[in-house]
């Protein structure tokens, strides 16, 4: 198949058609080390808006960095006030930080724990 008339999309096995992409924008997935400091939750307000204009299509947002997992739930928690509930979040590493150490992450009152992080990535 030519690139054309198909487009494999690796992260949900399901073919991804031209059309697709020009309905819901050029598909992308985000990492990110969010908590550390606005750049990233702005970088996701940016991602909304893209997507509301069908130029960008997130098909995940994986966090990095110690407290990768803490990461997560930040994300998620921005990820479904900005109405991109679905779009599934996952942890990543942790950046090469040593094994017990953990970097600041600053809190949020959106911060949500959820059975949809998934905790390896996005197997």
């Amino acid at each position: 198949q030519s690139l054309e008339s198909s487009i494999h999309c690796t992260l949900k096995h399901s073919p991804l058609t031209i059309s697709d992409v020009k309905v819901k924008g050029t598909p992308v997935v985000v990492f990110t080390d969010i908590g550390r400091d606005v750049d990233d939750e702005l970088a996701l307000v940016s991602l909304s808006c893209l997507r509301r204009r069908c130029e960008l299509n997130p098909v995940a947002v994986i966090t990095t960095l110690s407290p990768e997992g803490d990461r997560a739930q930040l994300a998620r928690g921005l990820m479904d006030i900005l109405d991109m509930a679905d779009v599934p979040v996952g942890i990543g590493s942790a950046g090469g930080v040593a094994d017990g150490v953990e970097l600041e992450v600053y809190d949020a009152n959106y911060v949500r724990t959820s059975q949809s992080i998934n905790e390896d990535g996005m197997d």
